[in-house]
Formats: C-alpha cells, structure tokens, sequence
C-alpha cells in the first residue's frame, strides 16, 4: 500500500479515501477487519473512541477465524 510512496503522497492518498485492502490473500479475522475499517471511516465523529478500541482489542473473538474460514 505504502512502500513505495513518499510521505506526501501517502497522506495525499489517504486523505481522499484510500486505505489498504483488506482482502489480497491476507487473512484477516473478520472482527478485526470490522475494527480497522471502523477505525479508516473518513468521518472522525464516526470512528470509534479509544476506550471502545481497547474493548474491542480486548475481546477474545477478535483474532480467532470465523467457523469455516480456519484452514
């Protein structure tokens, strides 16, 4: 997503919107996912305060699979 781009463009990327994809092979409990795209949401009134991130951190589902999806 990043690696190749200066800091400049990096900023100027995510300030229109862009952010990592979260699919590519990359196998991301779907809790956390939830998590991280909460936490990208371009509205900072929507994002999730830092106490409900450190519950949602806490959670003991969050980095488990979801039945079906563990190989």
């Amino acid at each position: 997503f990043c690696s190749e781009l200066n800091p400049t463009q990096l900023l100027l990327r995510v300030s229109s919107g862009l952010r990592p994809e979260m699919g590519a092979g990359r196998r991301i409990p779907p809790r956390l996912a939830a998590l991280m795209a909460d936490c990208w949401r371009a509205d900072p009134t929507a994002r999730p305060d830092f106490p409900l991130v450190l519950q949602r951190l806490q959670d003991p589902l969050l980095l488990e699979q979801e039945r079906g999806q563990e190989a």
